[in-house]
């Protein structure tokens, strides 16, 4: 009888089960592969993320970028700049495999299972049963991404739904930046590429269903903006968002991350909330055992909020695409912009805060 299972050992799982074992309580981190293993992701982390872990992720971080280079449809690029930096590049393999490792130190075990074949809440714990094993916990979590198993043993979820996204590598171009961001190249979405030392990591994200993104998409993409198409380490990967109307049902079963749909629908990232929602199910259960239902609904407050602001910028950024980036131009909304950024702030806390970031807040970076 473990105090809490967690299912899935990305951030969010992690995050989760960090904050539990260093409180001293008995963790199980079950996951269906080894690590490291391949998992799809541009890999940047904002600096609301790196703030929300609970250890430095130095050893992993391969480029700092303090600027974003941006466009709409490859044209009229704009430099938005930052004194301090905006985003740390990392490889996702080598960051959650990292993570995982932190976790393990902090006292939770690990364990590698097929799938989650069904779970049972009862009065004071949840049975889980994969098809080789069962276990028994306090609390189950799960954090099993976009795809998870413990969200669809749970009944229908109308409140979720998924983005895409596709990546793979590419190699340097001279012409190349730290973090670039090319709007309009897909509907209602974006192009990235993101310097990683040895290589970039290019791709494409849509918020818009039925959008089909394919290996041609990303070449078209690669040749309109470098000249040349080659690429390798092809993957795609669907995004959970929608969680802004996730609201826990369960006395003992909590979702996170992802499979909470917590992932920002604007921007498609989702490492800060993954890790915010985890801290905030932890929380519930070390502080609230008898109550976390409530307490982690409480908790995920402030992530709603911002969730809520997204959902709401998602049409008037896209629905006037050529203004919005066209805006980023102005230094009213440049220079508030980057500096909440630098300052780990996020989308939602900016806009409260737009007529004062100028004038104050230093970088605590």
């Amino acid at each position: 009888m473990f105090d809490a299972i967690l299912v899935g050992a990305g951030p969010s799982g992690c995050a989760a089960a960090y904050d539990l074992a260093v409180a001293g309580k008995s963790v199980l981190l079950l996951d269906r592969q080894p690590f490291p293993r391949v998992k799809p992701c541009a890999g940047a982390l904002t600096i609301k993320t790196v703030r929300a872990l609970r250890y430095s992720v130095d050893p992993v971080v391969r480029t700092i970028a303090s600027g974003i280079h941006v466009t709409n449809d490859l044209d009229n690029p704009t430099e938005l700049r930052s004194q301090h930096p905006v985003c740390l590049m990392t490889v996702r393999a080598e960051f959650d495999h990292f993570c995982l490792q932190q976790t393990i130190a902090a006292g939770a075990h690990f364990h590698l299972i097929d799938d989650v074949c069904a779970l049972e809440e009862k009065d004071d714990h949840v049975a889980l049963r994969s098809g080789t094993a069962e276990f028994c916990a306090r609390f189950v979590i799960g954090a099993d991404g976009a795809n998870s198993k413990v969200r669809l043993l749970l009944g229908d979820q109308p409140w979720f739904r998924r983005a895409l996204a596709i990546e793979a590598h590419a190699p340097l171009h001279k012409d190349s930046h730290p973090m670039e961001i090319d709007f309009g190249v897909v509907p209602r979405g974006y192009a990235w590429s993101f310097q990683k030392g040895d290589h970039l990591n290019v791709g494409l994200y849509t918020e818009q269903q039925g959008i089909k993104l394919t290996r041609a998409s990303l070449a078209e993409y690669l040749k309109r903006k470098f000249q040349r198409e080659d690429f390798d380490h092809f993957v795609g990967h669907y995004l959970g968002i929608g969680g802004v109307g996730y609201t826990p049902q369960h006395q003992r079963i909590f979702l996170v991350g992802d499979a909470a749909g917590m992932t920002d629908p604007v921007s498609g990232e989702g490492i800060c909330n993954a890790l915010k929602s985890g801290q905030a199910a932890a929380k519930a259960i070390i502080k609230h055992s008898d109550a976390a239902q409530v307490a982690y609904q409480a908790n995920l407050a402030e992530i709603h909020d911002d969730l809520e602001f997204c959902e709401r910028a998602i049409g008037k950024f896209y629905g006037h695409l050529g203004t919005a980036v066209s805006a980023l131009r102005l230094p009213g909304i440049k220079r508030p912009l980057m500096k909440g950024y630098a300052n780990g702030m996020t989308l939602s806390a900016i806009r409260k805060s737009i007529f004062s970031l100028p004038f104050g807040l230093g970088s605590k970076t």
